[in-house]
């Protein structure tokens, strides 16, 4: 199609916008890809630019700009872009709708049609008008995306890296998010990179974990989690940033509280991680279930100072913050009958220091392990700040 005005004006402002706004992700090549995203093509899309571009040709285009707007703004956004809107009507007619996008290949139906070569070139320009967004009304599972996928990465910075399975296979980074694709702007990439059965068990393990705290207040004292993606061999979860580190950074690096107040507001917080196990203990919306329904039962399995992490963190009074569990990868979750027998979890190997004497293994698995468990090892972690608190870290490492 020749390039109408309108057209031309949609090109102008997709290059404007990319350059003005810095929209250059990573796809799952790690290669620097400009995207746009959906705000921006529903701000530049009112009823007359569509109706402009639908009327611009000899013999008008025959679509509904309503529609357009409602159902298919980033459709009809590509074929713009490729100088093409004559062929939104085949989009509307299958019902090839915005929330049906990235294509993962040409329609069945078009497969073996003159059409087919339309797709061809949508399918390669579909990743720009595509970019993964985690605020899309739900939560990314395991999701499965292609590696052109673009994923809003404006900054990436590793901070960490934890050793499973003697192998580095579990990488973490701190990830700046460009803010038109996500309302959280800084949070966590923890990368799973290993393709042997532990590292996915971990990943297994993390995922379900996180999934399974439905409670509207479950992320008051466990990192929350915002999704988790796959693409190129690679696994990610998304979580919080936690601006304070970890506890046991924050031992090493602060001096006890010294006042009453301080000391209570520490304390005050610390206890608030009781909360985040029951949470973990009790993994149902609610605790009416019917005698004999089935209900989820979690373990942690790993909690360590270095397992709490330390968010909202105060210049003003480091003791007022709020600590949070984080590092799911050795949970398990059992179901059993509301009001039946308990059944132990399965064995996931955590640490060993604080674990409790039914956690410890000897020459075979362990046996026993339940919420309790996670009690003895947040005893340990309590007694062990009590012994900071009176005689700071010289004290705490002797301890």
């Amino acid at each position: 199609m020749q390039c109408y005005p309108g057209i031309a004006e949609f090109q102008r402002y997709v290059a404007d916008y990319i350059e003005n706004n810095g929209c250059h992700g990573r796809n799952g090549y790690n290669d620097s890809v400009s995207f746009m995203p959906r705000t921006a093509l529903n701000e530049f899309w009112n009823t007359e630019r569509i109706e402009n571009v639908l009327r611009s040709p000899p013999e008008r285009i025959q679509a509904i700009s309503q529609t357009i707007r409602s159902r298919y703004v980033v459709v009809f956004s590509i074929l713009v872009f490729m100088s093409q809107p004559e062929h939104i009507p085949i989009f509307i007619q299958e019902a090839i709708e915005d929330s049906q996008l990235p294509l993962a290949g040409t329609p069945y139906v078009f497969s073996e049609t003159p059409e087919s070569g339309i797709f061809d070139e949508f399918l390669k320009h579909q990743w720009k008008f595509c970019p993964l967004e985690l605020d899309n009304g739900y939560k990314l599972s395991k999701r499965r995306v292609s590696p052109y996928h673009v994923v809003p990465i404006l900054d990436k910075t590793r901070i960490n890296s934890r050793v499973a399975a003697d192998d580095d296979d579990v990488t973490i980074y701190k990830v700046t998010l460009h803010p038109s694709c996500f309302h959280q702007t800084v949070v966590v990439f923890k990368v799973f990179s290993g393709d042997d059965p532990d590292t996915e068990r971990m990943y297994d393990n993390e995922v379900d974990m996180y999934s399974q705290l439905v409670r509207e207040r479950a992320f008051n004292h466990i990192i929350q989690y915002y999704g988790s993606f796959e693409t190129a061999g690679l696994r990610t979860i998304v979580l919080e940033y936690a601006n304070g580190g970890s506890l046991k950074s924050f031992f090493l690096n602060h001096p006890p509280p010294h006042s009453q107040g301080n000391s209570e507001q520490f304390w005050n917080s610390l206890m608030g991680l009781l909360r985040g196990l029951e949470n973990i203990h009790n993994l149902n919306e609610t605790k009416r279930y019917s005698k004999g329904a089935w209900v989820l039962r979690g373990t942690h399995q790993d909690i360590k100072p270095q397992n709490i992490l330390l968010c909202n963190t105060s210049f003003e009074n480091m003791y007022n913050i709020t600590f949070k569990f984080v590092d799911m990868g050795t949970g398990n979750i059992r179901k059993m009958k509301n009001q039946g027998l308990d059944r132990d979890a399965l064995d996931q190997a955590g640490n060993g220091m604080y674990s409790a004497p039914e956690a410890c293994q000897g020459d075979g698995e362990a046996k026993g392990i339940r919420g309790n468990s996670d009690v003895w090892s947040f005893g340990g972690i309590a007694s062990e700040a009590l012994v900071w608190c009176i005689w700071g870290e010289y004290g705490r490492s002797q301890y």
